[in-house]
């Protein structure tokens, strides 16, 4: 190489890294959120089960102490409490449970569309960097080879050489910047996906906060 192509060879070899550099962070990126939202699923199965198991103590303790007070209070009225508590707590637990499961479902199926669109994305962003690679390599090899034949000339040529050589480099930023828009529109549609995967979840937090209040009021009245 040339004191003119050598130079210009490393800048499309750091450009060839970094474009890589950019491909893999963005499918770590992906392969990150995933494991966020299924982190986030198997959470909200376990809350499931934990407040599953707060009514059922709650009806227990109840139940309990109706035992307690049931000598010193009539027959009849015990009774009834222990009716009208036993069908309370079985409405709770049935509300609980298909509260849960709507949430659960609604949560899982948006976890399942982003997985969908996820692999699509990655297809398609292995795609893009696939042409974009090509055409960077193909623009090298124009750009060197200009560089070297314009070189081999005469001094007479070095106008020319110097106009070939900047119209070369002007390409050179156009494809650098093409490349640049390109990553940054994929970073928001990752950000994007991940920003409605975060409100599914704080939705979800806020759902189970209220039916917990909402167990807690009635259990309470």
């Amino acid at each position: 190489m040339s004191q003119y192509t050598t130079p210009v060879s490393t800048m499309f070899e750091m450009q060839r890294t970094a474009l890589e550099g950019s491909q893999q962070a963005m499918k770590q990126g992906v392969s990150l959120q995933k494991s966020a939202g299924r982190m986030a699923l198997s959470g909200m199965k376990t809350g499931k089960h934990l407040q599953q198991q707060g009514v059922e103590a709650t009806h227990t303790a109840t139940a309990q102490y109706l035992d307690a007070v049931e000598p010193a209070m009539p027959d009849e009225t015990v009774e009834t409490l222990r009716e009208t508590t036993d069908e309370g707590f079985a409405q709770l637990t049935e509300v609980h449970a298909e509260t849960f499961d709507q949430l659960l479902h609604s949560f899982e199926q948006g976890l399942d569309d982003y997985d969908e669109f996820s692999a699509e994305y990655l297809d398609a962003l292995d795609e893009g960097f696939d042409q974009l690679a090509d055409s960077h390599e193909a623009l090298q090899e124009q750009t060197v080879e200009v560089i070297e034949e314009t070189e081999s000339r005469n001094e007479a040529y070095a106008e020319q050489f110097e106009a070939q050589l900047e119209g070369q480099m002007d390409r050179i930023e156009e494809f650098q910047d093409r490349l640049e828009s390109q990553s940054e529109r994929q970073l928001e549609q990752a950000e994007e996906f991940q920003n409605q995967l975060e409100s599914q979840v704080e939705e979800f937090q806020d759902q189970l906060e209220s039916q917990a209040e909402a167990f807690e009021d009635q259990v309470s009245a």
